[in-house]
């Protein structure tokens, strides 16, 4: 940076090097070598002793918890904390047992068995495992078609609209999340007191919990079942993107580290060893996980202490919440999933900055509201693969140009950038090659350039196509119809304004490719190279670099023409007679 009477001047960058292309590069620095040790020989390396003693401790990340536990430090937060989210353990458990066609028993011991097992094998301090509405939804969704499938009825079913309609004008508005949880938790105690001692129920035949009967569960084989597998594989979908991303976020709040791979097996330890105790899927809960953000939890451990309380409520407290009326155990659902509404204010800001989301978003709501909840969500999977397919086709290509004064280049669609090479054309589609975008892939380079395939029917007939366009105009007189993209009159007239002597490629962006866009780019060369013009290849991926070396795109291409760098591969062009 250069400063001159005040004046800031922009810098003058000068690059050094030899043109060489992708093959010249290997062959002057040489590739990484490959090991040269046998399958066996890495297996004895990598199983010794200490290694396997290391990865075992690693599947228990509460022994470093433990080994490092700061007591004085760490523990006044870990029980204020754990009792904070304890309090709304029990009640949410009530709740979601019931929004999951269950006794409430069964959510108190997903709030119980789930939780402790996390603790040992869980890394994240924040997230806190065990009863979750969507889930208990889906639960009660598979309830249901099997108490059909016997003309049974749920005793307990689930919260009906009435119900959450009644409560929902009565739910909290208020911005602070933990005061609002702690004003929920206290609505669900007064009602109870207060049903027990009026006996709503026998008296105006208010809906209430019901027994809870005391005591932890027997044991026992979980019973499997064909039937379930599909519809188990999407409730462990939703349960492991739903709590790494709340764990993601918290990682990112509070600097530190959560290991994914760790993450994904203290989810399945915990919902296979609570399947032993009559526990339905557990998964995090935003406004557990929020408390515990909030009141500074430091380590796993405060899941304990939450255990022990709801472990309380199991074996001595239940029988006093038989009286809690069901209205008011809606509002710790209306609270849950209080949020989620507020999402359709991001509706308008979603339009502007991706519309394929609020595709989904919208068409995903309007799916669970019409017809069912876990169609929406299979609608949501079909709408994301499908819109997937429809950006690749809409993928953007333009052409670029080299700037005059210096060694840069420049979109032509948003850069007024006078054609410094007409015989050189640079051709980039941000999308990666494959089945779904290979014909566009062509077509997109014919209207970029010129169709060849024309070129040749004009060739056949002798006709004269040899247009040039005159580069040497000064910069004034050169108006924007002179300098029209040559896609635009190639693409209507199909034939070649300015015949070509080069076309680069930019695959930057070719991050995949298939057999299909190995094809088009083939076919590319082969019929380019009929008419007289060198296809390049520039800033080629690794995984392009890796496909050229294994299939016959090596031989089909000539690796001369594949550079390493986009300028180097125009000012070979440029030098090439």
């Amino acid at each position: 940076m250069i400063i001159n009477g005040g004046e800031m001047l922009s810098d003058n960058l000068q690059l050094s090097r030899s043109l060489k292309t992708q093959s010249e590069l290997y062959e002057f620095y040489g590739k990484p070598k490959r090991s040269s040790r046998s399958f066996s020989e890495n297996i004895k390396e990598k199983c010794t002793l200490s290694k396997l003693c290391a990865f075992l401790l690693s599947l228990f990340p509460v022994i470093n918890v433990i080994r490092t536990y700061k007591v004085r430090k760490y523990i006044l937060d870990d029980i204020i904390s754990g009792l904070s989210v304890a309090c709304l353990h029990f009640p949410q458990g009530l709740a979601f047992g019931i929004l999951a066609s269950l006794s409430p028993a069964y959510g108190l011991y997903t709030s119980f068995f789930p939780v402790l097992l996390y603790v040992i094998f869980g890394t994240s301090q924040h997230v806190s495992f065990g009863t979750n509405a969507v889930i208990a939804i889906f639960t009660a969704e598979l309830v249901e078609s099997h108490l059909e499938q016997f003309d049974l009825h749920g005793h307990y079913p689930a919260v009906n609209g009435s119900t959450v309609n009644n409560i929902t004008t009565v739910s909290p508005r208020m911005d602070n999340a933990v005061l609002e949880y702690k004003v929920s938790v206290a609505a669900v105690v007064i009602a109870t007191i207060i049903s027990y001692f009026a006996k709503l129920h026998d008296t105006f035949g208010v809906g209430v919990v019901g027994e809870i009967p005391a005591g932890l569960p027997t044991p026992q084989l979980p019973r499997v079942s064909v039937d379930i597998i599909g519809h188990s594989i999407v409730v462990g979908l939703i349960v492991f993107v739903l709590t790494i991303s709340m764990a993601r976020l918290c990682e990112v709040k509070h600097g530190y580290s959560v290991n994914d791979n760790q993450e994904l097996v203290a989810y399945g330890i915990a919902n296979l060893g609570g399947s032993f105790f009559s526990c339905f899927p557990a998964c995090v809960a935003p406004p557990r996980t929020v408390i515990l953000s909030t009141m500074g939890a430091k380590t796993t451990l405060n899941g304990i202490v939450s255990a022990i309380f709801v472990l309380l409520v199991i074996m001595f407290i239940g029988k006093y919440l038989e009286s809690a009326p069901k209205a008011v155990l809606a509002v710790m659902i209306i609270v849950a999933v209080k949020n989620l509404l507020y999402q359709f204010k991001e509706l308008p800001k979603l339009w502007r900055v991706n519309r394929y989301d609020f595709v989904i978003f919208v068409g995903t709501v309007l799916c669970g509201v019409l017809i069912d909840f876990p169609y929406a969500l299979y609608v949501g999977v079909l709408l994301c693969l499908l819109t997937v397919v429809v950006q690749s086709q809409n993928s953007s290509s333009y052409t670029i140009r080299k700037v005059e004064q210096e060694d840069r280049l420049l979109e032509q669609k948003t850069h007024d950038v006078p054609l410094c090479n007409s015989k050189i054309a640079i051709f980039r589609m941000e999308s990666s090659l494959y089945f779904a975008t290979a014909d566009q892939f062509i077509k997109e380079v014919y209207k970029a350039t010129f169709n060849p395939k024309a070129y040749r029917k004009l060739q056949d007939k002798n006709l004269d196509t040899n247009v040039e366009i005159n580069t040497n105009q000064s910069e004034n007189s050169v108006n924007n119809d002179e300098r029209m993209s040559l896609s635009k009159t190639n693409h209507e007239n199909e034939i070649p304004v300015v015949p070509l002597t080069h076309i680069i490629i930019d695959c930057s962006s070719m991050n995949y490719i298939d057999m299909n866009g190995m094809k088009a780019l083939i076919q590319i060369n082969s019929e380019y190279k009929q008419v007289g013009v060198i296809v390049m290849l520039g800033n080629c991926t690794n995984f392009m670099k890796t496909l050229m070396e294994k299939s016959d795109l090596s031989e089909a291409i000539d690796m001369k023409n594949v550079y390493s760098d986009i300028l180097d591969a125009y000012f070979a062009a440029t030098h090439k007679k």
